[in-house]
């Protein structure tokens, strides 16, 4: 399953395992050798992919239009309006209607956030820290795979990853009955409306490239942007950059391909299954999303019980009270559980983003920080213009998947962020009023860092400790009434409100 954007075992972006006498993506093929085989960089959106989406900018107006009296019909509900009143007063007083409106406006303000793991992970094929220095462009995974070892970036992601394939496909099959099945594949075209590639083991680099970039909606405002178990950085787009790109399920396909729709897996969760995936939802329509990713996290109790029994306004309730809808604080919003962080919306890019297009990103703190890979990230965030917003999370040292805190009851604030005061997009492209003293206390915290890791395994105190004696601005994401520019604005300050902006966005706004 995906839980930032990203398969676990199993893969996304693979359709067999390995046939017998070769490798599933073959780069000795005549059409894919390392002598003919080129890599330029695609447009920005393919003409495919701009087909695409325009299909399901249609289905989507007409979706969207078609649930928004169900939606309404909640809003109004009892049940809803008991559950607000104790948990957000204000948004309680709102009518259906204005509430509605405030949920659509927070939608379109939030974070779209792709998790990728700093150092490739034997269980991914993704973009890579390597792969954002060599290439003009943000890879799929399709992209990264493809790349041929002699042509990737040295520490990239393997072309070939034990584990990224199902071993349940092979060639003898692949054309079959269970391999038109499989999760993976199935939700990209059946779903997200791509076509299938014309020889489904060996894609072309131009079929990669009508692929999509997987991402999380992140209304529930995460620090880490998206669960940071698929992937210890987040690199949140700009949405006026990728807006004609993006396309919504109301869950993660990976979860619901799987516990749905059988094609893949373990895990399964007992989802209810009634509410489809498709039409896909945009940035301009989407009420059908919503309705039917709060229906589907219900827990229907026929799939095993994994997940707790939760009705419509219970979903709602939880949404609203985690967004800035009904936590206009994010130093209140509730704690966070695994079930919250991975209930988002996926909000993939059906194009080829670009490094322009990432706003900024968010390193796991536990993982990266004091360590030989977050000092490359700062480098690589400082060379094409990203702050670096540091996320606790749950507060771990990322040697581990988060504990599933939906089944074991663990929560955790979720609300941490802070800016990295000692790079230099922070110094000179920024508007924050950097405490006196920030940068020196991040360097010494992170000498502290460096050397707990290179003394051995670091524990969770420790982390804690790292974290407790950091001086900074805390930021929480950008809320739709929060600042002029939503797009332009990286965080804004927790203590102040005030929107921690770029300098030439502010210096224009004040013409």
């Amino acid at each position: 399953v995906s839980i930032a954007g990203r398969p676990a075992k199993g893969g996304l972006v693979s359709l067999a395992g390995p046939p017998p006498g070769g490798p599933l993506l073959d780069c000795r093929d005549p059409m894919t050798s390392q002598h003919q085989f080129q890599f330029p960089t695609p447009p920005v959106q393919t003409p495919v992919q701009a087909s695409v989406r325009a299909a399901s900018e249609r289905a989507a107006a007409a979706a969207s239009a078609a649930a928004t009296p169900r939606v309404l019909e909640l809003f109004a509900s009892p049940e809803l309006r008991r559950l607000l009143s104790a948990c957000c007063p204000a948004a309680a007083k709102l009518s259906p209607e204005r509430l509605l409106d405030r949920v659509r406006a927070e939608a379109k303000a939030a974070e779209i956030v792709h998790n990728f793991p700093a150092r490739p992970a034997g269980e991914f094929v993704d973009v890579s820290m390597a792969s954002l220095e060599k290439y003009g462009f943000f890879l799929n995974q399709w992209q990264a795979q493809l790349i041929p070892p002699a042509e990737a970036p040295p520490d990239a992601s393997p072309v070939w990853t034990p584990g990224a394939f199902d071993p349940r496909s092979t060639a003898a099959n692949a054309s079959s009955a269970h391999y038109k099945n499989l999760g993976p594949q199935i939700a990209e075209i059946s779903i997200f409306g791509c076509p299938p590639f014309a020889r489904p083991l060996r894609p072309t680099w131009d079929e990669a490239a009508n692929r999509l970039v997987y991402a999380a909606h992140n209304i529930r405002r995460l620090d880490t942007g998206s669960a940071p178990l698929f992937g210890n950085v987040g690199a949140v787009f700009r949405t006026s950059r990728v807006r004609k790109m993006v396309e919504i399920a109301p869950i993660d396909t990976g979860i619901w391909e799987a516990s749905c729709n059988d094609t893949y897996g373990p895990p399964r969760f007992n989802l209810d299954c009634s509410y489809p995936m498709a039409p896909v939802g945009t940035l301009d329509h989407f009420d059908h999303v919503l309705y039917r990713g709060l229906g589907s996290w219900g827990g229907d109790g026929s799939r095993g019980g994994r997940l707790p029994r939760r009705s419509l306004a219970q979903s709602a309730a939880e949404l609203i009270a985690r967004s800035a809808v009904g936590s206009p604080s994010y130093r209140d919003a509730p704690n966070a559980t695994e079930l919250s962080a991975g209930s988002y919306w996926e909000a993939n890019l059906l194009g080829n983003p670009r490094p322009d297009d990432i706003k900024l990103v968010l390193p796991f703190f536990g993982a990266l920080f004091g360590s030989a890979d977050g000092a490359r990230l700062r480098r690589l965030a400082d060379s094409h213009g990203w702050p670096v917003v540091w996320a606790l999370g749950d507060g771990g040292n990322g040697t581990a998947p988060p504990p599933h805190g939906a089944l074991s009851g663990t929560a955790y604030p979720g609300n941490r962020r802070l800016l990295d005061p000692t790079t230099r997009t922070a110094q000179r492209r920024l508007n924050a009023s950097l405490p006196p003293g920030s940068a020196a206390s991040f360097e010494r915290a992170w000498a502290a860092a460096a050397g707990d890791r290179r003394a051995g395994p670091v524990s969770r105190a420790q982390v804690q400790r790292w974290w407790a004696g950091l001086e900074g601005v805390r930021l929480a994401p950008v809320a739709a009434a929060a600042c002029a520019d939503t797009d332009g604005c990286v965080g804004v300050v927790v203590d102040t409100g005030a929107c921690v902006c770029e300098r030439v966005l502010v210096e224009a706004a004040s013409v």
